[in-house]
């Protein structure tokens, strides 16, 4: 989540591969250069963390229920 870019940081993103080779860059700026063009990016990020945390969390809910 924390490497979902920002618009400033999109915008200058961009800017910088347009003069640069996308290969040259290290592997979080790899991906923030391809999550700048995902729509709603941070809600789909959250959606995907909370489906897959969502067995253990209604697991522990049940277990604390039964004490």
């Amino acid at each position: 989540m924390d490497y979902i870019p920002t618009a400033e940081e999109s915008k200058s993103l961009g800017k910088y591969l347009e003069r640069d080779d996308f290969d040259s860059l290290c592997e979080c700026e790899k991906f923030m250069a391809a999550m700048r063009n995902v729509k709603n990016a941070k809600k789909k990020m959250e959606a995907m963390l909370m489906r897959q945390c969502y067995s253990t969390t209604v697991d522990e809910i049940s277990q604390s229920a039964c004490i």
